[in-house]
């Protein structure tokens, strides 16, 4: 399959700012609790974001490994 093309982009994009607005919108409440909250709730986000950071570094290509696995060339 080939890259995808400027209108799929385009969809996909719409979509992901229409549910991050609504996901703001449905955690509203959230937002309207005590400070000690909001403090849990900044700090998850860093971590969480830290986390797939270091995740994706240190993930292997298991297409690559397959496809250099299953090669009849090699």
């Amino acid at each position: 399959m080939e890259g995808a093309n400027s209108i799929f982009v385009l969809i996909h994009v719409a979509t992901m700012v229409t549910i991050g607005i609504c996901l703001i919108e449905m955690c509203s409440p959230l937002f309207e609790f005590p400070p000690r909250t909001l403090i849990v709730i900044t700090f998850a986000g860093p971590r969480t974001s830290f986390l797939a950071a270091i995740t994706e570094i240190l993930q292997n290509d298991l297409k690559e490994k397959k496809k250099d696995k299953y090669d009849p060339k090699s």
